[in-house]
């Protein structure tokens, strides 16, 4: 499951300027990784799995708790916060510069910030954020499931998968379009469209790439159907 503030901006009618703390949203997701060796690939198409998620999993838990069918609830409380996780953004940048910062960050323990009596619904729990200008992750888990070392392990491979990424990101020149950001159809892939923009035919960079409208398909079915055709000449 992933686990959201709750507080973007989704609706013109709806202002959240002066209200104070967070909306929760939590909502299940599944990632479908394909095995593929190009790491540039598998990014583009988890972004867009992420992106496709309408209004960042809000209509989830209107659903599950309120919709008038108890069809439409049963099926959406099948169980799914085993894993949760939870990025909560950079806080560098909501305290503002640190020359003009009139509170910050201590670096002494709060304490238990939940009650120990508390039952958590998760099996495995991670939370992110930047503070600092440093990435920081925290590891919560049930022991009565997992040891110990077995969260190192996986915590560790995490942060070797994380730092893969971060080298690949570095590497590239610059940003890399994928298929939500210029609207095109999920028949399209993202290997299809990276092969496309890296073809000789567009040596210049590609700025946008627009659907075909319905005359457009005509003249291009017509074109590949029966070179030579007639079909949609126009005589001026």
């Amino acid at each position: 499951g992933l686990e959201g503030h709750g507080r973007e901006e989704l609706f013109e009618a709806v202002d959240i300027n002066r209200t104070i703390g967070w909306f929760t949203s939590l909502y299940p997701v599944s990632l479908a990784a394909k095995e593929t060796e190009d790491l540039g690939l598998l990014i583009s198409e988890t972004k867009d799995m992420l992106r496709s998620i309408p209004n960042k999993g809000l209509g989830y838990g209107i659903l599950r708790h309120l919709s008038p069918s108890e069809e439409v609830r049963s099926i959406l409380s099948v169980p799914y916060e085993d894993i949760v996780f939870n990025y909560l953004g950079s806080f560098d940048n909501s305290l503002g510069k640190e020359e003009d910062r009139i509170i910050g960050f201590s670096s002494e323990s709060t304490g238990h910030s939940v009650s120990l009596k508390n039952t958590n619904p998760n099996q495995i729990s991670i939370s992110g954020m930047i503070v600092g200008d440093r990435l920081e992750f925290s590891w919560k888990y049930n022991s009565n499931q997992f040891k110990g070392e077995t969260i190192e392990r996986l915590s560790s491979l995490y942060i070797n998968t994380l730092e893969s990424i971060i080298t690949h990101c570095k590497a590239e020149r610059g940003s890399t379009k994928t298929l939500v950001d210029y609207g095109l159809p999920v028949s399209v892939t993202n290997r299809k469209l990276q092969s496309f923009k890296s073809s000789g035919v567009h040596k210049s960079r590609i700025e946008d790439i627009y659907v075909l409208s319905p005359l457009q398909e005509g003249l291009l079915f017509h074109s590949i159907y029966e070179e030579g055709t007639s079909a949609y000449s126009v005589q001026l």
